[in-house]
């Protein structure tokens, strides 16, 4: 048993490595505005407005994630599958999302993350959108921009 402020600091040290995509909330009494979004809940309608399901956002803000990333890198992964979801309240909902993709090069699944930032039928902020790190079969290049 940890007190609140042991955990606080534990939830901070997981965000912080991970960015936010990675938290282990079976270590956590509480959960301070982070929350896990249960893949088998996917299918409701609590974070999103009709008719779209959560699923169906989830999978809508990861598609398009990759589509900017795609077209920003010049590469042509394709999108497969929502793997997991954390979220927190800000002025609108922030996903952090982890899915799965198909790699032209070698047709093998890989995964890739993206935090979103969604407000409802308002407006939604692609903030990041990355091949997962540190994951076997990644290779990452950078290019200098002018």
């Amino acid at each position: 048993m940890y007190t609140t402020e042991q955990e606080y600091v534990m939830m901070r040290r997981q965000v912080r490595k991970s960015k936010g995509f990675d938290i282990d909330f079976t270590q956590f009494r509480s959960v301070f505005n982070y929350r896990p979004m249960d893949i088998d809940d996917f299918d409701c309608k609590e974070y999103s407005l009709a008719p779209e399901t959560t699923r169906e956002l989830l999978e809508r803000l990861s598609r398009n994630s990759l589509k900017n990333y795609n077209k920003e890198w010049f590469t042509e992964y394709e999108f497969l599958n929502v793997v997991k979801a954390n979220s927190y309240m800000c002025s609108g909902r922030m996903y952090f999302l982890t899915y799965e993709v198909r790699d032209p090069y070698d047709n093998l699944p890989k995964l890739f993350q993206a935090r979103v930032r969604y407000y409802y039928d308002v407006t939604d902020d692609y903030i990041l959108c990355r091949p997962k790190p540190n994951q076997k079969g990644i290779i990452v290049l950078f290019f200098l921009r002018d």
